[in-house]
């Protein structure tokens, strides 16, 4: 933090009557206050002072009444710093508040010239006349006055606090979970440091464990607890112990209802093969050359899945139904998620129905049609689900968003999934109409090798990175841990699921560490 500029150099005692008159109180406007400063002591002060420049003035300055318009209108005006022998309680109250930087230095004020260039370093306090070649120093500002200053007062440092700290709902969950989100948490740990930001962690047991613990896969202090933060971070969930348990007490179960009850609709996952990864990719080499890098949008809590399910006996044998079912609210607010990112891409939409068969399909066609009128901007492509699954592994460059319904997105997700190299690197994200999400890695609880250090946490902290990104919207930090990823891969660390025969294979936790080195800085 610092400050350099032209001196305008006042005496003692100057008044908060004399700074802005009482004839102006009526205005909180900044810029009329600024337009009217200082000119019952100095008339040529509003004409002559720039951005930048500097106050100086002798003992008790701003006293007089409390009016809070004086140190506004100085900000206002341009000045970038008051350097005083000593300041009025209240009005050196009213100045930091607003994020007006002011300094106590007698002798400074007393040796400093109107005119003179003066440059202040806020960090140190070292005030330095640079037309006499002198320095003073100053009381330097405590961290939180310089927090204030720099977001511009108090209640815009409060904000940027709020903003800085999030609360953050995390289910571990079975098998590699628990190993897959300690990492995460850990590199989020070290973002925070790098950042500023303040994550605070509340579990949320959820799965096999719950059951085993409470009964249930998701109890309910657990969704309160999730529905209180402001995103979820989840590792995985289920295992072969729980495959005996009823269909609507399965681990899985505790997944769905946690998605229906944060109102999660867009379910978001990325397909895209890194460079250096590309020799793991299944397709033919000439395929993956022209380059795999789309997301695929699928909408989250309606058709088959949260239709009715119904198993009965019908003329001496068994008859099963599943109802899938959409209306148009559910598709307008899915494909207008698509549309706007796609916006953020390069500006394709690939919706993938079956309307050649289904009237859920026909109604999404018709739906998706309207809301492509409302983005001239992005070219639309309908596509049967059958072919966008060939087209998949035949071109799967020709992608950019692809959106669909939820047993199709499910089918689909999973095959891009595939076409990557391993699902052990691919994150993915589930929102609603706010902030709020759930953010965890595509693949299972993988129990055959959990608690052994090697499962991939890759996913998992890309998972925390889209976080980052789509929740809390704090983009940097985000680019930060997807460049730490790629920087290790770079360098030919792997674990065991994406290592080619001969390299080098760490572990769950080594993984973690040379990430954070990367996010840290501290690699080299």
């Amino acid at each position: 933090m610092n400050a350099k500029g032209i001196v305008n150099k006042y005496g003692d005692h100057v008044d908060t009557d004399v700074i802005i008159p009482a004839r102006y109180l009526a205005t909180q406007d900044p810029k009329e206050l600024a337009a009217h400063c200082m000119e019952d002591i100095d008339k040529d002060f509003v004409n002559q002072v720039q951005t930048g420049d500097i106050i100086t003035a002798g003992a008790n300055f701003g006293c007089g009444s409390s009016r809070e318009h004086a140190p506004i209108a100085i900000k206002a005006a341009g000045v970038s710093c008051v350097i005083a022998a000593s300041f009025a309680r209240i009005f050196y109250r009213n100045a930091i508040n607003i994020g007006l930087p002011i300094l106590e230095c007698p002798a400074a004020s007393a040796a400093i010239e109107s005119g003179d260039v003066v440059s202040v370093d806020f960090d140190t306090g070292m005030i330095t006349d640079e037309t006499k070649n002198q320095s003073w120093q100053s009381e330097p500002f405590p961290d939180f006055i310089k927090d204030m200053i720099t977001q511009g007062g108090l209640m815009a440092a409060l904000k940027a606090r709020r903003d800085r700290r999030k609360k953050i709902a995390v289910i571990k969950g079975d098998g590699i979970g628990p190993e897959i989100v300690g990492e995460a948490i850990a590199v989020l740990n070290a973002v925070a440091e790098r950042f500023g930001l303040d994550f605070i962690y509340e579990d949320a047991p959820m799965g096999g464990n719950a059951i085993d613990a409470y009964g249930v896969p998701l109890p309910q202090k657990s969704l309160e607890t999730c529905l209180n933060s402001d995103s979820v971070l989840l590792g995985a969930v289920g295992g072969p112990q729980w495959d005996d348990q009823p269909p609507e007490n399965r681990p899985e179960r505790g997944l769905l209802k946690l998605r229906e009850a944060m109102g999660l609709y867009t379910n978001i996952r990325p397909a895209k093969v890194f460079p250096e990864l590309a020799a793991a990719c299944p397709l033919r080499e000439d395929i993956a050359a022209k380059g795999i890098d789309f997301v695929v949008v699928r909408e989250l809590i309606g058709g088959a899945y949260f239709g009715k399910h119904i198993t009965e006996e019908v003329n001496g044998e068994t008859r099963a139904m599943d109802e899938m079912a959409y209306s148009e609210h559910e598709i307008r607010r899915i494909a207008r998620v698509a549309f706007d990112m796609a916006r953020q891409r390069w500006g394709r939409v690939t919706s993938v129905d079956k309307a050649n068969v289904l009237s859920t399909s026909r109604l999404w066609r018709k739906i998706v049609n309207e809301i492509a009128a409302e983005y001239p901007d992005i070219e639309l492509l309908h596509m049967y689900v059958d072919n966008a699954a060939m087209q998949m592994v035949r071109d799967p460059s020709q992608f950019c968003v692809l959106v669909t319904e939820n047993l199709f997105g499910d089918i689909l997700s999973d095959e891009a999934s595939q076409i990557t190299g391993s699902i052990g690197m691919i994150p993915s994200c589930s929102l609603g109409d706010g902030t709020r999400g759930l953010y965890e890695p595509i693949h299972g609880s993988a129990p055959d090798i959990a608690g052994q250090d090697k499962a991939n946490p890759i996913a998992t902290i890309l998972s925390a990175a889209m976080m980052l990104r789509y929740s809390f919207h704090m983009n940097d930090a985000a680019d930060c841990v997807e460049n730490a990823v790629e920087a290790v891969l770079r360098e030919g660390y792997r674990t065991g699921d994406i290592a080619r025969p001969g390299e080098k294979i760490i572990g769950c936790v080594e993984m973690g560490e040379r990430i954070r080195e990367k996010i840290a800085g501290t690699d080299a």
